[in-house]
């Protein structure tokens, strides 16, 4: 797994993750609580990364889960080559 830095409209640094079959993984905070994330992600069934006291979910999920940021997501697998 790759650790990725991403950087968001304000310029601060966010941390992503990338599997090495390419799944990416964002952080859940920048789609509401993580908490909320991570028990909607449990009762999905969909893949979480818990690092750094933080919650990243699987960015296939999230734009399911939040199609009004489905277009952002697409971009960002498609600048980092992530498969899914």
């Amino acid at each position: 797994m790759n650790t990725i830095r991403l950087q968001n409209k304000t310029g601060r640094e966010l941390e992503a993750f990338v599997t090495d079959c390419g799944r990416l993984f964002l952080p859940a905070s920048l789609f509401g609580n993580e908490q909320t994330i991570l028990y909607c992600t449990a009762y999905d069934g969909a893949e979480t990364i818990q690092a750094n006291g933080h919650i990243y979910a699987a960015a296939e999920w999230l734009a399911t889960e939040f199609p009004e940021h489905r277009k952002q997501i697409e971009e960002l697998k498609k600048q980092i080559g992530g498969n899914q």
